[in-house]
């Protein structure tokens, strides 16, 4: 009897060392083993040996956020896989995903293990700005820019200088290579070049079939002068008034003259004007012989015929009218029939 008692006893014993154990905090060691759930202290859930972790990505500031904000691993995976868009921000370069602000830490990427919730922070670093000018070589101004390292320069528009061309845009002032606005990059303070090319123009005068044609029939502007200074002798035709260089045919478009701007090869055309005539009569009031009908340009002055005479009569002169009126002077120009 006293041996079945001792038995009991030691199970007693055992039974209250057990409960002691587990009551200091250790561990139900079948937790798990039958489905219920429990936490691995690390943040997330899991249960029955499962997880789900979110990895929290902070901009810091982004103009455009990452997409998505955030991810999620799910076991049994242990790394997101792949990272979400850039944020953008600028002025500023994406830096990568850090544990910490400001680029510390552990930088975090698409293969970093993750063992419960966590955020990991954008890091930028600010892209480096320089002055890019434009050496006009004396023509007009061109003002400067701000650039970003490593981003193209606008192209502006043409410069001016009066007596030359444009000729385009050089990385030097010898004009050795030209600047390409569509690939050369800026990674420093820089100073663009203009080229100037002179020019020669032509300016022709078509007489428009003139009996005397200008003289010269053409004129050139050499760089850098603008205008050809003065004209060519007027043309001459018969019948007609010159009316001066137009830049379209019949006196159409824009009057050409000794000042006028050449900005290239150009013709320009004589403008004329049939000149009106008038008949001249004479009456020679009974004597003879009667003077034949002269036709006088307007502005001309009719010629001084041979005098009449008539028995009698002593002739003493033309005049305007067939009694009296005013004595005609042959220098006075014809105006009216």
């Amino acid at each position: 009897m006293a041996i079945y008692k001792l038995s009991r006893l030691s199970c007693y014993l055992m039974i209250a060392l057990l409960a002691v154990v587990f009551s200091a905090g250790c561990a139900n060691p079948f937790d798990g083993l039958d489905g219920s759930s429990g936490d691995d202290g690390s943040g997330g859930s899991s249960s029955g040996g499962t997880w789900s972790y979110t990895v929290s990505f902070d901009s810091q500031g982004a103009d455009t956020e990452a997409d998505p904000p955030s991810m999620t691993v799910d076991s049994p995976d242990t790394t997101v896989g792949s990272l979400p868009g850039d944020p953008e921000k600028d002025g500023y370069h994406f830096g990568g995903w850090w544990s910490e602000e400001n680029g510390a830490g552990d930088e975090f990427t698409a293969g970093t293990e993750v063992t419960g919730d966590m955020t990991v922070y954008a890091h930028w670093s600010q892209i480096p700005t320089y002055t890019v000018s434009f050496d006009t070589g004396g023509g007009s101004a061109v003002d400067s820019q701000t650039i970003q390292q490593g981003s193209l320069v606008t192209e502006p528009a043409e410069p001016e200088k009066t007596g030359y061309l444009f000729g385009g845009w050089y990385a030097d002032d010898s004009f050795n290579t030209v600047w390409d606005f569509g690939t050369d990059t800026i990674d420093g303070d820089t100073t663009i070049y203009a080229r100037w090319a002179d020019y020669s123009y032509t300016v022709s005068f078509d007489s428009q079939d003139a009996d005397t044609e200008a003289d010269p029939p053409s004129m050139t502007v050499d760089s850098p002068d603008t205008i050809v200074g003065s004209l060519p002798g007027d043309p001459e035709k018969a019948g007609y008034h010159f009316g001066g260089w137009w830049s379209e045919e019949n006196g159409g478009g824009d009057e050409f003259t000794a000042v006028t701007e050449v900005t290239g090869d150009i013709t320009v055309y004589a403008h004329w004007s049939q000149i009106p005539t008038y008949t001249v009569s004479f009456d020679s009031q009974g004597g003879s012989p009667t003077p034949e009908d002269q036709t006088v340009e307007d502005g001309d002055s009719a010629a001084l015929p041979a005098e009449p005479s008539r028995s009698g009569y002593a002739f003493t002169g033309w005049f305007t009218e067939a009694s009296g009126g005013a004595q005609w002077n042959f220098a006075d120009a014809i105006t009216e029939e």
